[in-house]
């Protein structure tokens, strides 16, 4: 058939080209937006849900909150949140390729899908695949620069495979905009740390803990820092200001919500110890509550709450709930010891006795358990029963510091001090950082005249610990034993020496002040022998003792009128329930 040539008729053509144009515009545009859908629909359509994997193990909420989400999806397949919410139930509960492919089809249907991104980089990071992982946290922190999680994330990645220079960058962006960041902070002080800038480093960090002081890796690594120039006592403080603290969690929105469509008790229970141990009691409150709607009854979710009632100080329902996961099947060398010492806290000491048994009894390889049943039996009087129970327990685990310590105590109880040294040395060796077993090793070689041995340990103790009650008297006692050893053996440099180090350790050492100036007096050095006391009459200026020696010591130097003042200072100190014998010592001095 011939088209019609509407050229014929030059007065017409032109307007009814224009007619059919106007008319034809409208239903070319809807051909062609139909067009691009039916092509959507038909791409989506192509990508199908991952097949769904064996879920018989999982409760039924779970496969029923899988099945809304594929029927979803089936009736919008090009809807990015439904691939996204059936890739998060996946995700979730560890069915990582599932998750990975339903993200994957998010993403491609829509490139602003942050949510997706920021859980392919997890997935990533589960699978161990390092690459993947920065790569899907670039594409987050391009989509989203607020999300200050990931670009921590992705910062401490490239630090880790060698981009230094791209992680300072993103650490330095993130203070920039937020000065007050701890992880950015702390990564840079380290970084600064690494290259042998410790004063930068500890700038950094002293200016960040005035407004930040509950960042336990701040003041780790000042004390790393303050170690390194020899300051130990510094570096003691801050090590106990660090184990005091903990590091806050990153606020991550995306992974916090993960949690939610989780069924995966093991998980769940990962992340709630992780939530109790950097402190977060809310965030573990939220985990727990998850855990309880999933599997109420399970004996994990018993511990957990357990754990959270012995926090609170609720003992004897932490202990009811202990014997509750018992009862459920729970680990029985977790869950008996955790009874015991549950029941002990709650004062109910029958109780304690009866699961003590009843653990032994049904798990009787569990060292803490043995622990336990020999301090209980020390606390009872039974000593030779607690030494055997510790001895089983190290038969059955040679190393177990706690059981060493516990035996090295009987021993120094019993006065078997050779047995405890050996233990002792012991748990120096197994335990790095364990101050209690220094602090009596550090006694045992002073008794036995090993000073040197005795200053080795108890240096290592104090490096360790700030509680200076136990460590440094003793320590200062050590120092000031071998200053007198050196002044008896007319080494005068290396005994004023000791002397210093043992008033250094302990201000009020009166001894240390005495025996110093004592020495001087024997050289004939009477100013230095006045010098070295002052300062104990300064630190102490009510203590009649000190005004007594200090009033010998100026005599000695040939002050008279001075040491008869001191005297009579020290009388007017005294009260009626002085020392009958310091107060004739006083009296015979006055004239």
């Amino acid at each position: 058939m011939a088209l019609p040539h509407f050229s014929r008729s030059p007065s017409f053509a032109p307007a009814r080209a224009r007619r059919c144009s106007r008319l034809l515009r409208p239903l070319v545009a809807a051909a062609v937006i139909l067009l691009a859908a039916c092509s959507r629909t038909t791409d989506t359509a192509a990508v199908t849900p991952p097949p769904r994997p064996v879920l018989d193990a999982f409760p039924a909420a779970w496969r029923e909150r899988v099945d809304a989400a594929e029927t979803a999806l089936a009736r919008t397949p090009e809807d990015a949140s439904a691939w996204s919410r059936l890739g998060r139930l996946y995700h979730a509960n560890s069915f990582l390729v599932e998750a990975q492919t339903c993200y994957e089809q998010a993403v491609a249907i829509d490139p602003a899908d942050v949510g997706s991104t920021r859980y392919l980089a997890d997935v990533a990071r589960e699978q161990g695949d390092p690459a993947a992982e920065q790569r899907w946290l670039a594409e987050t922190v391009r989509r989203q620069p607020a999300y200050v999680a990931a670009r921590l994330q992705l910062a401490e990645l490239h630090y880790k495979t060698g981009e230094r220079s791209a992680a300072l960058t993103a650490f330095q962006d993130v203070l920039q905009e937020y000065p007050n960041n701890g992880y950015a902070t702390i990564a840079l002080a380290r970084d600064e740390l690494a290259q042998g800038r410790s004063d930068a480093a500890r700038r950094r960090l002293e200016a960040f803990v005035v407004d930040n002081a509950g960042w336990s890796s701040a003041y780790a690594v000042l004390a790393q820092i303050h170690a390194a120039t020899g300051d130990i006592e510094r570096a003691a403080a801050l090590r106990q200001q660090a184990r005091e603290r903990k590091d806050p969690l990153p606020d991550d929105p995306w992974m916090d919500a993960l949690h939610y469509d989780s069924f995966d008790l093991t998980r769940l229970a990962i992340t709630f110890e992780e939530r109790v141990k950097s402190g977060d009691g809310t965030g573990a409150g939220r985990i727990l509550e998850r855990m309880e709607t999933v599997a109420p009854d399970h004996w994990m979710v018993r511990r957990f709450r357990a754990v959270a009632l012995g926090r609170l100080g609720r003992h004897r329902e932490a202990a009811l709930d202990y014997e509750a996961a018992l009862a459920a099947g729970g680990d029985l060398a977790v869950l008996y010891p955790a009874a015991v010492t549950a029941w002990r806290a709650a004062g109910e000491l029958d109780r304690a006795t009866q699961q003590l048994r009843a653990g032994l009894e049904a798990t009787p390889r569990t060292v803490a358990l043995w622990i336990l049943a020999a301090d209980m039996e020390r606390q009872a009087g039974d000593l030779p029963q607690a030494r055997s129970s510790l001895e089983t327990a190290l038969r059955l685990a040679p190393d177990n510091v706690a059981a060493l310590r516990e035996l090295a105590s009987l021993h120094w109880q019993a006065d078997r001090r050779a047995d405890a040294g050996l233990l002792l040395e012991k748990i120096r060796r197994l335990a790095p950082d364990d101050v209690a077993a220094r602090a009596m090793l550090g006694q045992l070689f002073y008794e036995a005249g090993q000073l040197d041995d005795a200053i080795t340990v108890l240096t290592e103790a104090v490096a360790l610990h700030t509680d200076s009650s136990r460590v440094m008297p003793l320590l200062a006692a050590v120092w000031l034993r071998r200053g007198n050893d050196h002044a008896r053996a007319g080494r005068t440099t290396d005994a004023v020496a000791d002397y210093d180090r043992a008033i250094a350790a302990w201000p009020t050492y009166a001894e240390a002040y005495t025996n110093k100036a004592k020495l001087f007096l024997r050289q004939g050095e009477s100013r230095a022998a006045l010098d070295a006391y002052r300062p104990l009459v300064d630190r102490d200026p009510r203590n009649p003792v000190v005004h007594l020696t200090w009033g010998d010591i100026q005599a000695a130097a040939g002050e008279r009128p001075a040491a008869v003042q001191a005297w009579r200072q020290a009388r007017s100190f005294l009260d009626s329930a002085s020392d009958p014998a310091l107060r004739s010592a006083i009296d015979s001095r006055l004239p």
